[in-house]
């Protein structure tokens, strides 16, 4: 009596066998091979004058061992792809049938259903990218469709589909569902155990991601036998070549590199997706190896793309049609994530923050040195620089009068800032513009910033007359956005400063380059991406470092 699901599989394959060569029962005899008409001259000393094995059969029982199921719920496929293919040609009529995807997805379901005259019909995930049962068991109900593709984790979102919810489709469902978990290895789940508790389940897999052998084309899928039996009658006798099937037997006696590659990868996806949320983009949570992020509203991802290719020479894939203004991008080594960030920044980035003191500005003979005399003449000790530079460095000394008096308090000394303001800033002016100020140097190349492209503005803790006459000192506009001291009630290391230039610049993705702690922490709660300007690697939260803005300049914009 014929099951219902081969009830489901096309009438016409009723009274047709799979293609079965004599060698499948010869093979391991010893018996010499005259029945496949090849050439008996192994001319080239590799073997490749014989056929395959059909049943990639020594391959398989590695399979079967890796995935804990038997060796009768494995078949070897020329790639995933071909499974995709051959299980539509088994179960769906020309003209007649129906697939269901769970989208967005990964397109090759849409494009073998559609090349072989069959309709595909779409149900969208839910807001968290996982099966809306009711809403699929309703399609399926309404359009009977033969096959139910679902991708876990899921290509582009990343993300692994919840188990539970795949169960109940496979129980309730009157179709095969076929479950793509070609990133499974990344995940460290799989559904593959179901494919032996659900006749109608079918599970692919492949070894062209984890495995890291995409250029010998091979996949395989787990089912029951008698989904597997029906795919014999389509699928071709020598699908899959020699040298692919010793490519993936070798790689068996390596598997602690694969799974070593796995874990590394696994290690800078959450490194990679951290970083993209540093730059101020959505990164969804990835079980794959790779991140899909969207960006802000008002910053084109395909623009974006467009930059990052043909300027920085950064491939990354558009999928703003499948999820909105966003692309997706390889988990790769951790350098080429890095130059990936840090592309990212320059191609997506619509305009760049400067701080002043020590970014663009040398303040050492200036501000510091008015710190460390004001602090002398309070205390009556000498003040060394070196306890100067380790006050600037603290987050929450932004200002220099509070670091003045942190300074004071170091040495014992208590101090406010209503003593230390006038002392200070005799130093810094001098009674007719002869003070310290005066030993200010630049640090900026200011035509440097007519080639950065994108709009520009000064966020600084400087008083507002001071901020100006270091923008004239650089030689800028007076025109320049410029955000001072008195422009917002708190000075950073609150956001408040960086917000207000956002909104003054109409920025959705601005970068904030400055040199302190308190910058970086600004930077960050105002969603700002920022880059260090000083010498070392970068550190936590910083996007990128260079050891002075000139550099930045050019290593991130031109």
């Amino acid at each position: 009596m014929k099951s219902w699901i081969e009830g489901l599989a096309r009438p016409e394959l009723a009274g047709i066998a799979p293609y079965i060569s004599d060698r499948d029962a010869a093979e391991g005899k010893g018996l010499r091979l005259a029945d496949l008409n090849e050439n008996a001259c192994d001319l080239f000393g590799n073997g490749l004058n014989r056929y395959p094995d059909p049943q990639a059969g020594g391959l398989a029982k590695k399979i079967a061992a890796y995935c804990n199921v038997p060796r009768g719920n494995v078949l070897v496929f020329n790639g995933s792809d071909e499974a995709i293919d051959i299980l539509i040609r088994v179960f769906c009529a020309q003209g007649k049938d129906s697939v269901l995807v769970l989208e967005p997805a990964y397109s090759m379901y849409r494009i073998c259903a559609e090349a072989n005259g069959v309709s595909a019909i779409g149900v969208r995930l839910d807001g968290s990218f996982q099966p809306d049962v009711k809403a699929i068991l309703a399609a399926v109900k309404r359009s009977r469709p033969k096959l139910i593709f679902a991708c876990s984790p899921n290509n582009p979102t990343g993300n692994l589909l919840d188990f539970a919810r795949l169960g109940k489709i496979a129980k309730k469902a009157k179709a095969v569902l076929v479950v793509d978990e070609a990133y499974a290895e990344f995940a460290g789940r799989s559904f593959a155990g179901q494919a032996r508790r659900y006749p109608n389940v079918v599970v692919l897999r492949t070894f062209s991601k984890a495995w890291a052998l995409a250029g010998a084309r091979l996949g395989y899928c787990i089912t029951s036998p008698e989904i597997i039996r029906l795919l014999q009658k389509v699928k071709l006798p020598y699908n899959v070549n020699s040298l692919s099937l010793m490519a993936a037997l070798g790689a068996f006696g390596k598997i602690g590199m694969v799974r070593k590659c796995v874990q590394e990868t696994v290690r800078e996806r959450e490194r990679l997706g951290a970083g993209l949320r540093a730059l101020g983009m959505v990164a969804y949570p990835s079980d794959a190896n790779f991140v899909l992020f969207s960006l802000p509203d008002g910053v084109d991802a395909r623009q974006v793309q467009k930059r990052l290719a043909a300027k920085y020479g950064v491939l990354v894939r558009d999928r703003a049609g499948l999820v909105p203004n966003a692309l997706r991008a390889t988990v790769c080594t951790r350098k080429e994530n890095d130059y990936l960030l840090q592309s990212l920044l320059g191609a997506a980035a619509d305009a760049v923050l400067f701080d002043i003191d020590g970014t663009l500005v040398d303040v050492s003979r200036s501000y510091n040195e008015a710190i460390r005399e004001t602090a002398g003449r309070i205390s009556g000790k000498p003040v060394q620089m070196r306890v100067v530079g380790q006050v600037k460095r603290m987050p929450g000394m932004n200002n220099d009068w509070d670091a003045t008096v942190e300074v004071l308090r170091r040495m014992g000394v208590r101090s406010c800032r209503e003593e230390v303001v006038p002392i200070f800033q005799n130093l810094y002016f001098g009674r007719r513009g002869e003070g310290l100020m005066r030993n200010e140097k630049p640090l900026l190349q200011a035509a440097l910033l007519r080639k950065i492209g994108k709009r520009v503005g000064i966020v600084t803790a400087r008083p507002r007359n001071e901020a100006k006459i270091a923008l004239a000192l650089l030689g800028l506009p007076k025109s320049t956005p410029l955000v001072a001291m008195e422009d917002t009630a708190q000075g950073k290391p609150s956001p408040a400063p960086l917000l207000l230039a956002k909104k003054m610049l109409g920025a959705r993705l601005p970068v904030y380059i400055g040199d302190s702690a308190d910058d970086c922490e600004a930077a960050a709660r105002a969603g700002c991406a920022f880059v260090a300007i000083g010498k070392g690697k970068a550190r936590e939260r910083e996007a990128a470092r260079y050891a002075n803005v000139n550099d930045a300049i050019r290593g991130l914009f031109i």
